[in-house]
Parts: C-alpha cells; structure tokens; sequence
C-alpha cells in the first residue's frame, strides 16, 4: 500500500486505501510489513494528537517519509480518524483525500428534546455547502434541517434508523452507511455525490445525552454496511418510488419518537401544504392542534391498519395561514423499533 493514503477510524480498523473502501477490517493483515513496520506506530500515535506530522525514517535499508493527519471532531475536538501515508524519501506525496469530521448530539425524547449536528469545514466541502450564514462556524445545524435538504429522499430511512441503532444500543460498535447526497443545496447547479459515514455511540457520563462521532468521505466502490436493522430498511427504493409516484396525493412519513417529518411526496405543495423547512411536526399543524394530531399519530404507530376515523385539524398553508385537512395514518415497521414511525395521508377538505 505504499503511496496510497489510508484511512483507518481511531480503533486502527482500516476504512479505506487509496480508491478501495474496507469495512473497518485489521489494519495489521491488511498492510505489507514496510506498512506495519513503520505506518502503524505513527498512525496510533497520530491517533493521540491533533497535529500533521511528517517523519523520515529508515526501513531495510531505504529512507521512507511518513505523514500522517488526525481527523478531528468539530464539538468536542476528539480524534474520530487518522489518514497516513508513506513513500519512498524523493517521490511525491499525492494529496490527501478530503475526509469531514461530524457529531450528531441527541438529548432524550421529549418536549425539549433536541437533535443538532456539528460539521467541520470538510464535511461543508463535501456537501458542496458555504459554512457562512449557518448557526456556528463548525456547522451547527438542527438535524432536521439538514437531513431534508441534503440526503436523497431514498436513504433517509436508512440513514434515520443508523442513527436510532446507535443512540439504542450506546456500544462501542462501528456503524457504517452507504447514502447519497444532493451537492450544492439551494444552488443553481446541484449535483449528486455517493458517501460513507463510519463512527461510534458515546454516552455522555455528566447528562442524558448520546453523542454520535464519526467521519464521512466520498467513495466509488460499493461496500456492504455493518450497521444493525438496516437490512429491514432496503425497501426504502421502494418507498422512494411510491412517494415519487403520488403526485397527486399528500403523504408523509414521521417519526413520532423526536416529531421529524422525514419524507415528503410531490403531492405535498399539491394539495397547498406549506414546506415543513425545519421537519418538525409542530410547525405544520396549529398550535391548538398540535397536541391532538400527535397522539393521533401516536395511536396510528401501533398498527398498520388505517384507523376508520380520520383526524380533521388546521395545517399551515403558508407562515401563519391554515386551513382544514383529513389526515389517515397506518403505522410503519422499520428495523428494530416498533410502534414508532408513521405514514400519514393528509387530503384538503
């Protein structure tokens, strides 16, 4: 593996080597003995530190140079991954893939419950977004927010329930995901970029929050994912298309654990329903409303059987305008969480 960059996350399981992408495999098989002799101290080491380093040294006779980069979480400035690289002493170093840093912070579910992600520069890079005008210079974000804007409306799902594995389970496990963004948002020009997320759970000892850390790098091969419950989510292309399809019906899908409107299909501005812009369930219906169309929704989560009865409540039309709906809904069975998400058809009176 000399002269191709690697990426190992910072339990030294090995991500990615050059343009092949590896599923958190052991960094020592994987390398030839120059690589193991002298990459891998430099790469556990880098793993301790927040600064590049760039080392010369002699291995059986030959003058290597060896560099690594740690990869640097946004919020809490811990190690999330190291890139490294050696060559002989006199070749030219190629430059370092890009790599962003990201940490999902998730307070308990709840009336003040909060879901915000931090981005480092890179993972602006990435998504082809410009970090001004966001709420930190590290790119803070209402999970939400993002997750509609950028994620493609097929790997939603799967990308939500890699996110509710790792908040359950709180294990030193790797989770990995495969998922597509839209580059660019709000531009012009957007375009389309295939990405993978690798990173860890952490329970934060001094409050009730789980903290999610890990890295996110662009790919061409495909690999397969190592996070739980994600095969019972593979049918989300079928979902994809049928929401494509209903341009002329207005559904939604919605977890009822953190009220985030997830999907929503073309027949949503159809039927003269305002975009949900921050995915919560709250800004759609009225504030007298709110608390009757949750429970609804709560009620309908149970089941997969449409209730008889549907719910008629004020839904925005636009910022502070409402008018009367009928909302059905029919319970969702997705990965391992039961009695949690919901489909809701909403149709104007």
């Amino acid at each position: 593996m000399q002269g191709q960059w690697l990426l190992v996350e910072r339990e030294q399981h090995l991500l990615a080597a050059g343009d092949k992408t590896y599923t958190g495999v052991s960094l020592r098989r994987t390398l030839d003995p120059v690589g193991r002799a002298i990459l891998m101290p430099e790469l556990k080491s880098a793993a301790q530190r927040t600064t590049d380093t760039a080392l010369e040294v002699s291995y059986d006779s030959r003058n290597w140079v060896v560099r690594t980069i740690p990869i640097i979480a946004p919020q809490s400035g811990e190690i999330t991954a190291v890139l490294g690289i050696y060559v002989e002493a006199g070749d030219v170093l190629p430059g370092a893939p890009i790599v962003g840093s990201w940490e999902w912070e998730v307070s308990p579910p709840g009336p003040n419950q909060t879901m915000r992600s931090y981005w480092d520069d890179e993972m602006f890079e990435i998504y082809g977004i410009e970090p001004t005008g966001h709420s930190s210079g590290r790119g803070a974000w209402p999970t939400p927010q993002w997750f509609n804007e950028i994620i493609v409306p097929e790997d939603r799902a799967r990308l939500r329930i890699m996110i509710d594995e790792g908040i359950s389970a709180v294990t030193p496990e790797l989770h990995t995901l495969i998922y597509s963004v839209v580059t660019g948002s709000g531009s012009s020009k957007p375009g389309r970029r295939k990405l993978r997320l690798s990173g860890r759970a952490h329970k934060d000892a001094s409050a009730d929050i789980v903290w999610l850390r890990g890295i996110t790098h662009e790919i061409s091969d495909h690999i397969d994912e190592s996070t739980p419950g994600l095969t019972a989510a593979l049918t989300d292309d079928f979902l994809r298309a049928a929401f494509e399809l209903a341009t002329d019906v207005a559904l939604a899908a919605v977890d009822t654990r953190y009220w985030h409107v997830y999907m929503t299909s073309p027949g949503w501005e159809a039927a003269g329903l305002a975009t949900i812009t921050n995915g919560s369930i709250s800004s759609l219906a009225e504030r007298t409303d709110i608390a009757e169309l949750e429970q609804f929704l709560l009620a309908a989560a149970l089941s997969p059987e449409v209730a008889e009865k549907p719910l008629v409540v004020k839904l925005q039309t636009a910022p502070g305008a409402y008018k009367f709906y009928s909302v059905r809904a029919s319970g969702l069975r997705s990965g391992s969480e039961k009695n949690r998400y919901v489909m809701m058809r909403v149709s104007p009176l």
